[in-house]
C-alpha cells in the first residue's frame, strides 16, 4: 500500500502535535517535514487541521500517495542564492529575513526590524 504524504513547511516557531504527530518549531528544523499516512482521507484531516491553526509562517500541503519532488517548493530552504523583490521581503516573516541574512552570512542584522531587515537584505545582494 503506498504512502499518502503531507509536506508541512514550519516558519511559525511554534511546536505543535497534531493527531498525535510533532511539527517541529523553525529552531528545530529549516527543512519541511513530511508526514506518511496510510489513508487519503487522514492524509487530507492532518492537512487541513495543520492549515486551520492560521499561523503565519505554517502551511501544509497534500501531495498525494506519492511525493513528486518537483511539486515540493524548495524557494523556503533556498535562500542563500536567490534574489529577491521588496514585495517578496515584505511577504516573509521577521524569523524568515533572519533567516536569509544568516544563510547570506550579513552581518548586524539580529536587533533589527522588519524595515531594517529588509532594506539590509536588498543592500547586500546589490
Amino acid at each position: 500500500m503506498s504512502k499518502n504524504t503531507v509536506v508541512v513547511t514550519n516558519r511559525s516557531g511554534a511546536r505543535l502535535s497534531i493527531l498525535g504527530r510533532r511539527i517541529m518549531s523553525l529552531r528545530e528544523t529549516i527543512k519541511d517535514q513530511e508526514f506518511p499516512f496510510e489513508q487519503a482521507n487522514d492524509a487530507m484531516k492532518f492537512a487541513d487541521l495543520v492549515n486551520g491553526q492560521q499561523q503565519r509562517g505554517l502551511t501544509a500541503i497534500y501531495a498525494g500517495p506519492e511525493i513528486n519532488t518537483a511539486s515540493v517548493d524548495t524557494t523556503a530552504v533556498d535562500t542563500a542564492t536567490s534574489a529577491f523583490t521588496q514585495e517578496e521581503l515584505k511577504a516573509k516573516t521577521v524569523v524568515d529575513l533572519k533567516t536569509i541574512c544568516k544563510e547570506r552570512k550579513i552581518k548586524g542584522y539580529s536587533g533589527l526590524n522588519e524595515d531594517a531587515l529588509i532594506k539590509l537584505i536588498l543592500t547586500a545582494q546589490q
